[in-house]
């Protein structure tokens, strides 16, 4: 099965709840992932307009859930340059 046909499936995550808040975050922010202009790899979330974006819409999070998000962010860089 190829990649497109994979990701076009149904597929469920499960998320502890201490970690949802970093889950909805990232999925607010995901679009302001960085990418290498000399060969498109992904570099992550742009923790700068991220930090912009927060302190604009007033978020409050925690060093905890920044670091969830840094994270979210390494590894969904990782998988996209692993299948690209």
């Amino acid at each position: 099965m190829d990649i497109v046909n994979e990701l076009k499936q149904e597929q469920k995550i499960y998320v502890f709840p201490i970690n949802w808040p970093v889950v909805v975050w990232f999925n607010e922010v995901c679009d302001l992932m960085r990418y290498r202009a000399s060969d498109g790899a992904c570099l992550g979330l742009d923790l700068v307009q991220v930090k912009a974006e927060s302190k604009m819409g007033h978020r409050e999070y925690s060093n905890s859930d920044f670091s969830g998000l840094r994270i979210m962010s390494k590894v969904v860089a990782q998988t996209i340059n692993e299948i690209s």
